[in-house]
């Protein structure tokens, strides 16, 4: 897995891309799929919901857009 800086995923980000955001080992050593809001597919939410989580998404607006819309 290659790490990036938060400035690299910022960009990804508002290209449209999707981002893994990975909290600390040293606590729950989760990851969170992040993607704007504003460029999340029909094929992104498809996505989520049969094979991207373990569990639905908490907030509405974290969906993702995978592969990229742009």
């Amino acid at each position: 897995m290659r790490f990036a800086p938060v400035e690299e995923l910022v960009r990804e980000i508002a290209n449209g891309n999707v981002v893994i955001l990975v909290d600390d080992a040293e606590r729950e050593n989760e990851g969170d799929f992040v993607a704007a809001a504003q460029k999340v597919s029909p094929e992104t939410i498809r996505f989520m919901a049969t094979g991207a989580l373990r569990k639905p998404p908490s907030v509405p607006t974290s969906c993702i857009s995978w592969p990229s819309s742009s």
